[in-house]
């Protein structure tokens, strides 16, 4: 039996370790979105932190391949003043929303004054619009009022997010550069792109089993079958270099519910690990949402222009050593109702495509739940 897969993010590095099925990357090297680099001195992630939250598996085997750091999550809610997170630790009453949707089951579950000040805000922002129409369908970040969050403890590799990348692609037969544009799920036949200099090659390659891990509305256009809704938001994270100031949080985040520029979210990777920064220097990434936005219609010196204003407004950091934009295409996945997803991975199921990892389900989980995904796939 011929199987193969799709992407060589974490999910598919580990589909490929435990299958030896050769894996087709669209791009140049692997690991998918959760990449890191170095710029000014200043350690930095594409497309915001990339993590080790969780437990068991996928935790296992990372430990089993590269150090880790463990720390205990800090983070925070700001309203010219920190306020410890989770917020809900406050005060509790009902909400008017949408019937079924992810605001009125966030209403059914924590106070008014809670959903005003936290939820409301911060969630119009991190759905990017779509919180009043889609649905709550994951437990896996609300975390009962008096809890430190929905993670308590996470891991970073010790000698950065590429070392881990690395040992696991040594492990796997990976072909570069091999963008799927068609499937061919009668035939079981997938049309590949290689884009070279003044040149693009077509293969057309046979399987049995196809394991994709790639977002599940693209596998779907890739089959033809364009008739399932699936929201998402798209991520853009300015990553940012500065001097400190005197209001410089302690947290690793803080999140943001009432800001002018419409950031949800930042990290302090030199909170984390003073070395992801230069010397007395400050290493954040700032997260906004956007849907239905292509990131080269976004004015992105206007956007970092007044991020940082605002950023420095409010005494967090001083003068900027760098600002870089990444953007992640397919940043959260949302429903509006809870079958179009099942209905979605049966359908791709019954044709001999598994479907799997964050996106490949549409599921919202950590690194080291995607890698469990791909260590647990079965051909």
């Amino acid at each position: 039996m011929k199987t193969i897969i799709l992407g060589a993010g974490f999910t598919g590095l580990a589909a490929g370790i435990k299958t030896g099925a050769p894996i087709y990357e669209a791009t140049d090297k692997a690991g998918g979105i959760c990449n890191s680099y170095i710029k000014e001195g200043f350690h930095f992630f594409n497309g915001g932190p990339h993590l080790l939250f969780g437990r068991g598996v996928g935790l296992d085997y990372i430990k089993s391949l590269v150090p880790v750091n463990e720390y205990e999550k800090k983070a925070g809610v700001y309203y010219n003043k920190m306020f410890p997170y989770p917020i809900q630790t406050t005060a509790q009453q009902p909400n008017t929303a949408n019937p079924g949707t992810f605001k009125a089951w966030v209403g059914e579950k924590f106070s008014q004054a809670e959903c005003n000040l936290f939820f409301n805000p911060f969630n119009e922002k991190y759905t990017a619009g779509l919180y009043n129409e889609v649905i709550q369908y994951d437990d896996y970040k609300t975390p009962p009022a008096g809890s430190k969050g929905f993670v308590s403890t996470f891991c970073d590799p010790v000698n950065g997010l590429d070392d881990l990348v690395e040992k696991m692609a040594n492990q796997c037969q990976i072909k570069y550069n091999k963008r799927a544009v068609r499937v061919d799920a009668d035939n079981k036949t997938i049309e590949l792109r290689e884009y070279q200099p003044n040149e693009v090659s077509v293969d057309f390659i046979q399987y049995d089993k196809l394991i994709s891990t790639i977002p599940l509305n693209q596998i779907l256009s890739m089959c033809g079958k364009n008739d399932s809704d699936l929201p998402y938001t798209s991520v853009l994270v300015l990553n940012i270099g500065a001097e400190p100031d005197v209001c410089t949080p302690k947290e690793h985040w803080v999140y943001t519910p009432f800001c002018k520029t419409n950031f949800h979210r930042l990290s302090f990777y030199s909170n984390i690990d003073p070395a992801k920064a230069p010397a007395g220097k400050v290493n954040l990434s700032v997260e906004m949402a956007f849907r239905n936005v292509k990131y080269d219609d976004l004015d992105l010196d206007y956007i970092c222009y007044h991020v940082v204003q605002e950023l420095q407004s409010w005494r967090f950091i001083g003068k900027t050593i760098t600002v870089d934009p990444t953007w992640v295409e397919t940043g959260y996945t949302w429903l509006y109702k809870k079958e179009d997803q099942t209905n979605a991975l049966a359908w791709l199921k019954e044709r001999d495509i598994i479907s799997t990892g964050r996106y490949g389900k549409w599921h919202f989980q950590g690194l080291v739940d995607s890698i469990k995904d791909g260590f647990e796939v079965q051909i």
